[in-house]
């Protein structure tokens, strides 16, 4: 089979990958916000980076308890308050992100004013030597040895780098600042690395599980697009008309409707400016209803509600309309015959679960260029 015939199966192929990777990456990321695994990744890598007594303070600081928001699964459990009913307060979480400035002002006050508080020495006199000095005070006091040797380098060696390039325009806090953010940045990258290996083993397991769920098994999936020129024709219009509906944006296949979400360059714009919001109305005489008011005046950028809506929509109606075109799943798939039938079974749900790991992007991209190679054969086609 050559020609159109062969480019109609590989767009409903990778069509296929792509609604069931988007099916997955939504999953895993209420998986992750229920299980809070972000957070817990950011405080491991925090904990590896500064000592036990600044943990414990720079969580409880004001500013890292702004990045936090309701439990997820405290809002699913009981997503409205019933207004009969004392208010719940807030459960807060583990902030999956914190911004590199963030940190390193937080961690140096912190020092700063621990510094100020146990010794004479005025605010305006404090400098390098103090803060390692602090540094060592710490580690005499901790029960492990050279817990807080890890920080203590790093200022250190900012101290040393300060020396050679002091100028009389740059104070040591705007020097340490910035070499504390450097540290963090990279510290960051390391653990996103690590993170992206760990995230693609997860989404192989999450794939097998929907591939066996909804029997999404590639080798049945071209057999029947290689048979049945009618599903081969409705597949494709549905893959042509998702690309014409659907865009990447900061890495994540949305809809170019969500007018909401297209009035922000990134996710994290979304989340800082709910987090202004929820401020706002903490200090409004409506606190016991943030959420219900954050949730009816910005729904789509509401994490639970755009999560839950995703899902929902897919699930009804992009993945329902692919799967009734294919025949996909248990009620018109034949029982396999055979010790070798069942391992082509496995083998091809195994096959689904690796490209539905790649992720949307991945596949959005693909599916693009193929469907534009498409109609550039088409159109050679009409002008010959």
């Amino acid at each position: 089979m050559l020609g159109i015939d062969a480019l109609d199966i590989v767009i409903g192929l990778l069509f296929v990958y792509l609604l069931f990777s988007l099916f997955v990456t939504i999953l895993n990321e209420i998986i992750s916000s229920l299980f809070q695994i972000r957070g817990k990744e950011l405080q491991f890598v925090i904990d590896v980076m500064i000592t036990q007594p600044l943990r414990e303070n720079f969580y409880s600081h004001p500013r890292i308890k702004a990045y936090s928001k309701r439990s997820l699964l405290r809002r699913l459990k009981n997503p409205l308050p019933d207004n009969k009913k004392k208010p719940r307060p807030d459960k807060e979480i583990l902030p999956s992100s914190i911004s590199p400035k963030d940190f390193a002002q937080i961690l140096l006050d912190m020092c700063i004013s621990d510094i100020e508080a146990k010794s004479e020495i005025p605010l305006e006199d404090i400098n390098y030597d103090d803060i390692i000095a602090y540094l060592n005070t710490l580690e005499k006091e901790q029960s492990s040895i050279n817990e807080i040797t890890f920080l203590k380098s790093r200022v250190e060696e900012a101290r040393i780098n300060y020396e050679l390039i002091r100028k009389e325009s740059l104070s040591w806090y705007t020097h340490l600042v910035s070499e504390l953010e450097d540290w963090y940045e990279d510290m960051m990258s390391y653990a996103s690395e690590w993170y992206k290996r760990k995230l693609r083993f997860i989404l192989i397991a999450l794939g097998f599980v929907v591939a066996i769920i909804f029997n999404v098994n590639t080798f049945n999936v071209v057999e029947n697009l290689a048979n049945d020129p009618e599903a081969r024709a409705l597949i494709v219009q549905q893959a042509e008309q998702f690309i014409e509906d659907y865009h990447t944006v900061d890495g994540k296949v949305v809809a170019k409707s969500d007018s909401a979400m297209m009035e922000f360059a990134n996710t994290a714009e979304v989340n800082l400016f709910l987090q202004n919001k929820r401020k706002e109305l903490l200090a409004s005489p409506d606190s016991a209803k943030v959420d219900s008011i954050l949730r009816a005046q910005y729904p789509t950028l509401n994490t639970i509600d755009s999560l839950s809506t995703q899902t929902r929509y897919l699930v009804e109606t992009q993945l329902a309309e692919a799967t009734s075109i294919l025949g996909l799943g248990w009620d018109n798939t034949d029982k396999p015959s055979g010790f070798m039938g069942y391992i082509k079974q496995l083998l091809g749900w195994f096959i689904t679960a690796l490209a539905i790991s790649l992720g949307a992007p991945f596949w959005f991209d693909m599916l693009n260029k193929v469907v534009n190679i498409r109609r550039a054969v088409q159109e050679n086609k009409r002008s010959t």
